[in-house]
């Protein structure tokens, strides 16, 4: 049995001041140690909760670094992160909901009609309300003050770190186990193909809560230590001007074929500066995990 380790923890200490995370829409910048000490933080927050490991904690969001945040948080505590599409409806997220029974549902509040939805089904369920435009929120008050030391849990690469659920186009969603084993080599085996290091700058454009989003190549640019660049959903216009920019400087681009469609479509794509692009990769895949 070989042991997990900490890379976000390790990142921090590599990479202190380096920026991890950049967030698109909101110019926000967030560096590895910043990114480590808010997962400690959501960490020590799960812990006083009484959740731990094998306990699983939801997220119904778009995309925003709060996903690495809390992935790196379950990995401290031992804790399973789920992912949910936010594309669903309210008797869609039930079902996964009570197939996966999570300890607790962090929702983005502009998502807050479905999560009264689910309230109303699942009157048992602990929801928590977070902002992703970065104003002052529920879940935010409750880590502010939370220790940013928190000792991580003993982990073997065979324990969960996430479960992601189908789409369901061959019946109900089916909950794909992702451990820590299967992360870590898909991080090491796509920086190989993809060459990635630590000066890879990716634009995030699928979602997160699709392993295209998070595993292609988010976590594995994380885990060389570079930098992701974050939309909070895909817009033609706005991932044009982001691979245009030369202070972005993006080298690398993952995405499905509608995407780069659209934006081979878009008035913009032939005055587009590409030129800094390393890697672009298609994805052809007809379920979420």
């Amino acid at each position: 049995m070989i042991n997990y380790y900490d890379w976000a923890e390790h990142q921090s200490k590599m990479h202190a001041n380096k920026i991890a995370i950049t967030d698109y829409f909101l110019k926000k910048k967030i560096s590895y140690k910043e990114l480590n000490l808010s997962a400690c933080k959501i960490a020590s927050f799960l812990k006083k909760r009484g959740i731990g490991h094998s306990d699983r904690v939801a997220i119904l969001s778009k995309n925003h670094s709060i996903f690495f945040e809390l992935q790196f948080a379950c990995s401290k505590t031992g804790s399973i992160m789920v992912p949910l599409n936010w594309r669903l409806t309210a008797n869609e997220l039930a079902y996964i909901l009570d197939d996966c029974e999570p300890s607790l549902l962090i929702v983005d509040d502009c998502f807050e009609p479905i999560a009264n939805q689910l309230r109303s089904m699942m009157p048992n369920i602990i929801i928590q309300f977070f902002n992703s435009d970065g104003k002052s929120n529920e879940f935010l008050e409750n880590i502010k003050d939370c220790p940013g030391d928190f000792k991580s849990v003993a982990l073997s690469l065979d324990d969960l770190i996430m479960i992601m659920y189908t789409s369901g186009t061959t019946g109900h969603p089916k909950g794909a186990k992702i451990n820590h084993k299967m992360q870590l080599f898909n991080a090491i085996n796509l920086s190989g193909i993809a060459n990635l290091t630590s000066k890879t700058k990716q634009l995030v454009i699928l979602p997160l809560f699709h392993t295209g989003g998070i595993n292609c190549y988010a976590n594995p640019v994380l885990h060389q230590g570079g930098e992701i660049i974050i939309m909070r959903e895909f817009d033609p216009t706005h991932a044009l001007k982001a691979i245009n920019c030369a202070e972005l400087a993006i080298t690398h681009l993952f995405a499905v074929p509608a995407p780069l469609q659209f934006m081979m479509q878009h008035p913009d794509f032939n005055t587009t500066d590409f030129s800094r692009l390393v890697n672009v990769c298609l994805l052809y895949t007809s379920d979420a995990a």
